[in-house]
């Protein structure tokens, strides 16, 4: 299954409504903040952007801003925590408001997922 929630209102009872309990459910979130409101039904992975991966990375510090909540560490890559595993793309656009147009240090991504089951069913 696959659940979208809306940037401004995201409503989790809603969106997971007609989702059976034990299906594989995958999280699409404009922002990787979206894991700070995760509740009880946790989705298998959660798939996110927002933070263009800081847009401009300093090496051995990692991206000084990146718009969200979360701490610097997840402006971009694969995370196994808050009771899921979270995906945050970099992206291949830039922030249109406040940053700068320019990535330094941070290479445009576009990722492939290859989902295999792994039940017997």
């Amino acid at each position: 299954w696959v659940v979208a929630l809306t940037r401004r209102d995201p409503d989790f009872e809603k969106a997971f409504a007609n989702v059976p309990a034990d299906a594989f459910t995958i999280l699409l979130h404009h922002s990787p903040d979206v894991a700070l409101l995760l509740g009880e039904r946790k989705p298998d992975l959660v798939l996110a952007g927002h933070t263009h991966g800081g847009q401009v990375v300093v090496p051995g510090f990692g991206a000084p801003i990146t718009l969200t909540e979360l701490p610097r560490r997840y402006a971009s890559g694969l995370f196994r925590e808050f009771g899921t595993t979270m995906y945050v793309n970099r992206g291949i656009g830039l922030e249109g408001r406040f940053a700068p147009q320019v990535r330094l240090f941070c290479r445009p991504e576009v990722a492939l997922f290859d989902l295999v089951s792994t039940r017997p069913d």
